[in-house]
């Protein structure tokens, strides 16, 4: 599961707490792996948390690379990196970070709609052959900055000439 601002994010939270499984048998592993580029935060008991809500409770939490997993071992090898406190101010940095209104468009667009057509949250459709954001929110995959063919949307100015990426093994609806 990826980790957005130190934490679960939103889709991710909703994913599974509207997740129902059953299950036969009493061999399970139920675990979570996060994966995250600079730190992983609370990610692994706001999983736990939010796993037990929908009646799963976990018997692990790694972060991506983790080597127990073979082994099916029990326990937290993800432990939460901050108190109550820092955790509430990065949700709260996490959700004023996922508002539409940070993203820019550039003369380079031309309106081919990709963004549009990749957003998974459905919140971008084109007007006057340009993006326009059309919910307040957004999931904030940044898919539309890294899959816009001509590099012409940016997330805050930080991400401008910042690259793109796109996984290679996943094509691009077109």
């Amino acid at each position: 599961m990826p980790t957005y601002f130190q934490g679960m994010p939103a889709f991710v939270h909703d994913f599974l707490k509207k997740m129902k499984l059953t299950m036969d048998g009493t061999d399970h592993y139920v675990y979570a792996v996060a994966t995250c580029g600079m730190s992983d935060g609370n990610f692994g008991s706001q999983a736990v948390n939010t796993m037990k809500n929908s009646g799963l409770d976990l018997d692990s939490r790694y972060r991506k690379g983790a080597i127990r997993l073979p082994q099916r071992k029990k326990g937290i090898f993800l432990p939460d990196h901050f108190d109550q406190d820092k955790e509430e101010e990065l949700a709260k940095a996490y959700e004023q970070s996922r508002k539409t209104v940070n993203f820019t468009v550039n003369d380079l667009c031309v309106g081919c709609g990709i963004c549009a057509r990749q957003c998974p949250a459905h919140a971008i459709k084109i007007k006057n052959k340009r993006p326009e954001w059309i919910k307040e929110q957004c999931i904030l995959c940044l898919g539309c900055v890294h899959k816009c063919p001509k590099n012409a949307i940016a997330y805050t100015e930080d991400t401008i000439g910042h690259g793109q990426y796109t996984n290679p093994n996943i094509e691009i609806i077109k």
